[in-house]
């Protein structure tokens, strides 16, 4: 108990690249730190994307020395409240705090909430919307703090999941799970594979927690795949004037649908049931193609890989593109898991494929040259030669073990060797341990806004891709997450490109998503933007939910075809400094960036911002735009309708929704 009244006193603060984790410990569940670099799912294969030693020894040392410090702040937080400023906390599992900030993973927003509230039940999360709606105090709901343009952030009242963390059951019958809307993806998946099951799909990373998961109607890839919010089929919603309303699709399916993507506008939500799919292995297949062998192959490409994203690498002709397929039978539900591994190992077998009991996998012509040492040697050799260091090459291979390799050094760094940028000095034992997104920061960090550098950097990452090519076998929750890099700026888009039922010929010859990218890259040579990579290109069937991006259908403001696909494109600046004044010029940079694909391509093509990264434009005429392409996407009147009944006083809200949404019972926004 001692534990559970210790962690209420801490403020989940948000810290760059870090993310809170809840951890057993005696008497209860205590808050640990923990980096998000450092997480791994259980069997993890050969991936390109894996976190290095020097990640694993920093990880270590979190784990001894951060503590150490949070019992200090829990001490503090004890002994000496500053009651007078803030008050004491009286509301239920208030955490007194005093001036403490809430940043996100990419450091890129931050609150200073004067209330904050970790609740450990369901009848913690009525008193507290209760207790807010009676003060008309605002109240965000925060999940893992991931999105990048802090949806959840309030200055005034801000309320953790984190400890509502549970999967109440799971029918392998119906293949249905219910969880509180505090659990992370990880933890669901993972319990589903005892049954033989999966969630439909995944976005890239898996930590967030299920309630914020669903409700910025986040996505993974697969043309007849519709994002996440389409698994929900019945959740719990706790409302300041509605009281706690339990949804589903046959008792009152409009206000279900929106509560669905309700951007935690309409209500708290605290438990939700999923519907799974059975399990199965998927086999990835990693190769880089030219942007013209993109466009000839795609339409034929997107429709018969179940799931495929391109990561297109401005400034070179390099696409790595991503396909992933089913790789063995799927589970039957209930099926023990061990059971399940030995019938997709055998039917996996057939093919020459070496499997372990976690589905990782490598296959002979992923070997071949394909060592990390290998893969990496591009991104290592210029980051090397950029600080001069002398016979870094031959000391880095040794400690990778990979002398074998030096006979064919000379062609492996003959694109990178020519590079001369000043810089300070890096150990090369350092650069041997970096993973390729390390090194990419450690690249970027030199000059990030030359577009001559960050061109280069860019062709550094597509030879890296070039030597990745392969192919993997793993669960969908080990192949479908992929690596998002760091700190970052990203501006991701929704596009409608046609109709599935469409014939194959129709979309070759429209082949709207990729004229999209081709205009998009046309602008960025133009402009001379310094476009880091890779942008990333995923498709999602549509969605039934009227506040999704990928909304069709009826119910849907623009009365798209119910089976539309969407292409998500996603743009960035990663943010590999702590100095502020190069964090400042690389922000002012990307807000160029976003500017130009908002102001020249999306209106062109009728693309929706995704709900987590938008952001609220400095120039008004740019807002203005922005808010009547929102309204002409979304149907804001009912949405704020719905508002208006369930929140009346708009406690829910906060600054980005007043701007961008307006006022419950408004259609459109009226106030910044």
């Amino acid at each position: 108990m001692a534990c559970r009244q210790a962690a209420s006193r801490l403020l989940l603060l948000r810290q760059a690249g870090q993310y809170f984790a809840t951890q057993q410990c005696s008497g209860g569940r205590a808050l640990a730190w923990r980096p998000r670099y450092f997480s791994t799912g259980p069997g993890q294969g050969i991936d390109i994307e894996a976190e290095s030693p020097l990640r694993r020894k920093f990880s270590k040392f979190l784990v001894t020395a951060l503590p150490l410090s949070i019992a200090g702040v829990l001490a503090w937080g004890f002994y000496e409240p500053d009651e007078q400023q803030f008050g004491a906390a009286s509301s239920p599992r208030q955490v007194a705090v005093s001036g403490e900030s809430v940043v996100n993973w990419s450091a890129t927003h931050t609150a200073q909430p004067r209330f904050y509230y970790q609740p450990e039940n369901q009848d913690d999360v009525v008193a507290i919307v209760a207790d807010c709606a009676r003060a008309k105090r605002r109240l965000r709901v925060l999940g893992s703090g991931l999105s990048p343009n802090g949806v959840g952030f309030s200055d005034q009242g801000m309320m953790s999941m984190a400890l509502l963390d549970r999967v109440l059951w799971v029918d392998p019958d119906s293949m249905r799970v219910r969880v509180e809307a505090g659990c992370r993806v990880q933890q669901v998946a993972d319990e589903l594979k005892r049954y033989g099951l999966s969630l439909q799909n995944y976005a890239s990373i898996r930590e967030q927690q299920i309630g914020g998961f669903t409700q910025v109607s986040a996505h993974g890839t697969g043309a007849t795949i519709p994002p996440v919010d389409e698994q929900v089929v019945a959740m719990k919603l706790v409302t300041p004037a509605g009281g706690t309303l339990e949804l589903n699709a046959e008792d009152d399916p409009e206000l279900f649908k929106m509560a669905r993507v309700g951007l935690g506008c309409l209500g708290v939500v605290t438990e939700l049931t999923l519907q799974a799919v059975p399990a199965q292995k998927l086999q990835e297949k990693t190769f880089v193609a030219s942007a013209k062998e993109v466009a000839r192959n795609h339409a034929s490409w997107l429709r018969s890989n179940k799931h495929m994203r391109y990561m297109w690498l401005p400034y070179t002709d390099s696409v790595v593109v991503v396909q992933v397929n089913p790789a063995g039978p799927p589970a039957k539900p209930a099926a023990p898991l061990q059971r399940f591994v030995a019938e997709a190992d055998a039917a996996a077998g057939a093919t020459g494929a070496s499997m372990s009991a976690y589905g990782d996998v490598v296959e002979e012509e992923a070997v071949n040259e394909r060592t990390r040492a290998h893969r990496l040697e591009p991104l290592r050799s210029l980051l090397i030669s950029c600080h001069g260091i002398a016979a870094a090459l031959t000391s880095a291979a040794a400690a990778a073990g990979t002398a074998a390799l030096c006979s064919t050094r000379a062609h492996r760094l003959e694109p990178l060797r020519n590079l001369l940028v000043s810089a300070a000095n890096v150990p090369a034992e350092a650069v041997a341990e970096l993973s390729a997104f390390e090194l990419r920061d450690a690249l970027l960090v030199l000059d990030p806004l030359s577009k001559a550098w960050v061109e280069q950097v860019n062709q550094a990452e597509a030879e890296f891709w070039k030597r990745s090519s392969g192919k993997r076998v793993g669960y969908a929750d080990q192949i479908l997450g992929f690596d998002c890099g760091g700190q970052q700026w990203v501006l991701e888009v929704a596009l409608p490109v046609g109709s599935y039922s469409s014939a194959t010929s129709s979309w070759r010859s429209k082949n709207i998503d990729i004229k999209y990218m081709q205009d998009l890259l046309r602008n960025i040579e133009a402009a001379e933007v310094p476009a880091h990579s890779p942008i990333e290109q995923r498709w999602t069937a549509s969605s039934s939910s009227p506040m999704s991006p990928a909304a069709a259908g009826p119910g849907s403001q623009r009365r798209l075809p119910a089976d539309t696909v969407h292409s998500w494109v996603g743009i960035i600046m990663y943010l590999p400094t702590e100095d502020p004044q190069q964090r400042q010029a690389i922000t002012d940079r990307f807000r160029q960036y976003a500017g130009m694909v908002q102001d020249q391509l999306m209106p062109q093509y009728g693309a929706s911002w995704h709900w987590a990264k938008i952001e609220v434009p400095e120039d008004a005429q740019r807002l203005a735009a922005m808010r009547a392409a929102l309204a002409e996407h979304f149907p804001l009147q009912r949405f704020n309708e719905y508002r208006a009944k369930l929140d009346p006083d708009s406690i829910l809200g906060n600054k980005l929704l007043d701007t961008l949404l307006g006022q419950p019972g408004q259609a459109s926004a009226v106030r910044a």
